[in-house]
């Protein structure tokens, strides 16, 4: 994954780190892969849209200046997993749910519609994972839209085909962005895990799953050790 990726849509799930600090980390280290530079050549924050706080969608940032436009960047935590999006083609939302915390009581109230919990009660078997089909879809595209909660999620309508390759975003009130720029794809996050990454581009990008990629050496030192060391030692030495 490098540069040559650019007009795609890359997600990367790994083993979660001990706090959030290691995990925005590692979605620097996989910008950084991506575009084929050190790690101290980007640098991530994030701020708030509506009040300039130090929370909100993370942002690629050079020189202390938030770069516009061109990468946009997202991550999500569930269980033992985080979740991060690089996108070339489009601002990107990613989310990864456990089946386990969507089991609590009071869930379905706060994130679904009517129609949605009357799908719900007839999936019965299937209805865990196809509630966080629809919960990931809202929530990537709430993310990727960066409007978040400020729009309620019950009246963001996602549906999920049983045969489709991808989930559909049929409604998003309140938003400036159309239904149809929000494009949406499931992903495998994990065993007990749910993903979806939502992209915002005027046609469908190429979205598909990596493996971490480390980011450039720091200019001026080589990418693998140097052999001259090596070449000093007698013949009469040997390996551990």
């Amino acid at each position: 994954m490098t540069a040559d990726s650019r007009g795609d849509v890359v997600v990367v799930v790994a083993a979660r780190s001990a706090n959030a600090a290691g995990d925005r980390e590692f979605l620097r280290d996989t910008l950084a892969g991506m575009l084929g530079v050190p790690r101290d050549a980007v640098a991530i924050a994030q701020k708030c849209a509506q009040c300039g706080g130090d929370h909100g969608r993370p942002v690629l940032v050079r020189g202390g200046v938030h770069v516009r436009g061109g990468v946009h960047v997202s991550l999500s935590r569930a269980g033992g997993s985080v979740a991060v999006a690089v996108s070339f083609a489009g601002p990107v939302g990613v989310d990864i749910e456990s089946l386990d915390a969507a089991a609590a009581g009071g869930f379905d109230d706060v994130a679904f519609g009517c129609d949605e919990l009357a799908a719900l009660t007839v999936a019965a078997g299937s209805a865990p994972r196809l509630r966080l089909a629809l919960w990931t879809a809202k929530e990537a595209v709430l993310k990727a839209t960066g409007d978040g909660l400020r729009v309620d999620p019950r009246k963001v309508l996602v549906s999920v085909p049983p045969r489709a390759a991808h989930p559909i975003l049929l409604a998003l009130p309140g938003a400036e962005v159309h239904p149809g720029a929000v494009h949406l794809a499931a992903f495998d996050a994990g065993a007990r895990l749910v993903g979806t990454v939502a992209v915002v581009s005027s046609a469908r990008p190429g979205i598909r799953i990596g493996a971490p990629v480390p980011p450039a050496p720091p200019s001026g030192v080589p990418d693998r050790p140097c052999s001259r060391g090596r070449r000093g030692q007698s013949r009469g030495s040997g390996s551990a």
